[in-house]
């Protein structure tokens, strides 16, 4: 039975449940902080019909039913931008008509309205937001100037404007600019919207389709096409199950734009880039991927990366995690191969509150009762609280080259279980562009700014180093390392002059005339230099149990400085200690009174730390 609904019915609680949910004529849903449940449909019956999220509320549905009618389900989002900075937009309703059922695409004029009150959650009011054609939204108007959509692009020419009157299919993106805000350095004013219409719901797909023919060689993507798209739902989204099903179809990326605020809505003039977020290994759900934030640089008339100067950013802290995208979220994907559809679907739904802090502690989402603890629900079996309070911690070292003393990149090296230096699909990431002047890792010669592998003081990664002029500068430094041990060490290897520097401590500073530097410059996490004098010294170290003699036998030729020794038998019982050995060339121990067996013989050398050997004493 439908649950009937002639009056206004609140859902305070934190869980509500319905099998199918109708609101009448005339009649009205309101949650307040709310994850509400519908299995099957939703049906809105009238144009008076209306389904109100508000605060942290958000909408789950389990089946493929369709929802219906005329009526409106309400939610509230930020536009975090000014007039001359996009948002990348996916919108979570369409524009519903009485007596038809399904998912129905979005009409900005239609679908966007301006709260009364955005301040005061028990608001239901709002009107129609007016838009503008001209290029600068105002306090009362947005701009349907800039509103455009990314569809099986090959290049920048594939931006195709919509304005506020042409439909958006659902799960397909668009781009709108922001609210008046004060001139940068401020920040922009966050102007609420609120998306009204029928709510999204069930499986659908959006084309990202590659016919094989590049009709802009010259434009991001190569060999590939772009599509705009993002989170479809009233609900939380799960980027990795979202792009692990999706895999075989993209580059395995999603590429989130950023921007800085210029003032300006010159093209030559943007300072923005793509972020990449790559989710990590498929078969551990708690592996929650690796994101690297965008390069802020200028634009060319075509709208591809221009070189030689660029913008930096501001706080290359700032939230990171890409995981849970929030409602509303847009994204691009790339095509791999012939492509195909990209398919969403309701398990890839779930609840988790906003987070609108700027703490820069890396979540999207709010969290609730105190800072360290998150609530989130889902249907589709997976444990979310477990995966948000008790994180699987992928270790990362972040490194970042300033280059020409104007912008950055940054490349991250994630230390993933059973991952090597080929090319993985789910766990390394694409830049979205390479830019005249640049710097980024190499996976089977193909250019990564995420490189995953696991990671030991044998590690090699080839770090490619891109000059467009005689006297290009770069300054590369590690930034942050993250979860590693702490005594970890970080070099840069220069193969022209076979110098390691330590870019954990200290700057690699190189000048480069005009080329691509592929096979020259190395990440590492040893000197070699010191790990040949390392191995020297071990080599020149003789252990061994003389049972002839019944002792135990050191021959310290190069008179290492040995702090102790220890004895433990196999159960880990410690059998002998002794310590103040010092230099001696030969020293011994008698084993005489030690039962017959195995044993771990440790020592702790000044020179270069343990090294322990098993000894078999029979006497």
């Amino acid at each position: 039975m439908m649950k009937k609904i002639a009056f206004l019915l609140f859902f305070t609680g934190f869980l509500s449940n319905a099998q199918d949910l109708y609101v009448g004529p005339s009649s009205f849903v309101y949650a307040l902080d709310d994850f509400v449940f519908v299995n099957n449909d939703i049906q809105l019956e009238a144009a008076d019909s209306h389904f109100y999220l508000r605060g942290d509320a958000q909408l789950l549905q389990n089946n493929d039913i369709k929802n219906s009618d005329l009526g409106s389900l309400s939610v509230y989002q930020e536009s975090t931008t000014g007039v001359y900075e996009y948002n990348y937009w996916c919108s979570p309703v369409g524009v519903g008509t009485d007596g038809t059922q399904g998912n129905v695409g979005f009409v900005a004029d239609d679908n966007i309205l301006d709260p009364d009150d955005e301040a005061d959650l028990t608001n239901v009011l709002s009107n129609n937001y007016p838009f503008t054609a001209g290029v600068d939204a105002t306090v009362v108007e947005l701009s349907s100037y800039w509103i455009f959509k990314l569809i099986e692009a090959e290049g920048y020419n594939g931006w195709v404007h919509i304005g506020e009157t042409n439909a958006v299919l659902p799960g397909q993106g668009y781009t709108m600019k922001g609210y008046p805000s004060p001139p940068p350095p401020a920040p922009p004013i966050q102007n609420t919207l609120d998306f009204r219409g029928r709510p999204n719901n069930g499986t659908f797909t959006v084309g990202l389709n590659y016919d094989g023919t590049d009709d802009e060689p010259l434009s991001e993507p190569i060999n590939a096409v772009s599509t705009l798209m993002g989170n479809p739902y009233p609900s939380a989204f799960d980027m990795k199950l979202f792009m692990n099903t999706n895999i075989a179809i993209t580059d395995g990326n999603a590429y989130f734009w950023d921007q800085e605020a210029v003032g300006t809505h010159v093209l030559t003039a943007y300072q923005g880039g793509y972020a990449t977020y790559t989710p990590g290994a498929p078969g551990v759900p708690a592996d929650n991927g690796t994101y690297s934030p965008a390069v802020f640089t200028f634009y060319d008339g075509f709208g591809g990366p221009g070189g030689g100067a660029g913008g930096t950013p501001t706080d290359f802290s700032a939230n990171n995690e890409r995981r849970y995208a929030a409602i509303g979220q847009g994204f691009v994907l790339n095509s791999s191969g012939a492509g195909g559809n990209v398919v969403f679907n309701n398990s890839m739904r779930l609840y988790l509150p906003e987070d609108s802090s700027e703490s820069g502690n890396g979540s999207v989402f709010r969290t609730t009762d105190t800072p360290d603890h998150v609530l989130a629900m889902s249907h589709n079996g997976i444990d979310y609280n477990e995966l948000i309070n008790n994180p699987l911690h992928i270790p990362d070292v972040r490194i970042h080259a300033h280059i020409n003393g104007t912008y950055y990149r940054e490349n991250v090296i994630a230390s993933r279980p059973n991952t090597d230096l080929s090319y993985n699909k789910y766990t390394d990431g694409f830049m979205y562009s390479s830019l005249e002047d640049d710097v980024f890792l190499m996976a089977d010669e193909l250019p990564v700014v995420i490189k995953s592998i696991e990671v030991d003081e044998f590690t090699r990664i080839p770090l490619m180093i891109k000059s467009s002029t005689n006297a290009s500068t770069f300054e590369i430094t590690v930034n942050s390392i993250n979860h590693f041990d702490s005594d970890i060490d970080v070099y840069l290897y220069d193969d022209l002059y076979q110098t390691y520097t330590d870019i954990k401590e200290g700057t690699f500073n190189v000048t480069l005339s005009e080329g691509d530097y592929s096979d020259r410059f190395e990440i590492t996490f040893s000197n070699q230099e010191t790990l040949s004098d390392y191995e020297n010294l071990i080599d020149a170290l003789t252990i061994f149990q003389d049972n002839v003699k019944h002792q135990f036998t050191i021959l310290n030729p190069a008179n290492l400085n040995i702090i102790s020794l220890q004895l433990y038998d196999m159960a880990g019982k410690l059998i002998l200690n002794h310590t103040k050995v010092n230099n001696p060339s030969n020293y011994y121990v008698s084993t005489s009174n030690i039962s017959d067996g195995v044993y771990l013989a440790t020592l702790q050398i000044d020179e270069i730390g343990p090294v322990s050997k098993k000894v078999i004493v029979k006497n």
